[in-house]
């Protein structure tokens, strides 16, 4: 009788010490995973906070249509493409994200830049304004899903 219960605790200990392994292993392989996430929201805000938060915002109030009809939109324009060229880290470590992001930024770029060659009057105007209001919320739009993880 001694010696079922002698198996029976040597099975328990052997359950726990492979329980407790295994608990070890996912616990390093968590703290990993959210390491490189700490990391990734580390490079996210310096490469992006200033771009969303000012920039953008600045060069788009800075876009205008004077008295000849014809937008300008040199600024903004501008500022794609520093954001473009700021984020280049992740044409090396999440492409996907990249070519996404480049994508919505040549949009609207080709947008403007097809623009500046236009004479925009009365409603046209406020069509040109909605329709570079809606992409460049693309372009936050595809930053914050990478963010989110989506």
């Amino acid at each position: 009788m001694n010696t079922i219960f002698d198996y029976i605790s040597l099975i328990a200990s052997l359950a726990a010490l492979v329980i407790s392994g295994i608990s070890i292993w996912v616990q390093k392989h968590t703290d990993i995973r959210n390491n490189e996430l700490n990391l990734e929201a580390i490079y996210h805000n310096k490469i992006f906070q200033d771009h969303l938060i000012f920039l953008i915002p600045q060069a788009r109030r800075r876009l205008r249509i004077p008295d000849n009809n014809i937008p300008v939109a040199t600024d903004l324009i501008n500022e794609l493409k520093e954001l473009r060229k700021d984020s280049l880290y992740y044409c090396y470590s999440n492409k996907a994200f990249y070519d996404k992001l480049v994508q919505v930024l040549d949009e609207l770029e080709d947008f403007l830049v097809i623009s500046e060659g236009k004479c925009f009057v009365g409603e046209d105007q406020t069509e040109f304004f909605n329709k570079v209001q809606d992409k460049i919320n693309a372009v936050y739009k595809c930053i914050t899903d990478m963010y989110k993880g989506h």
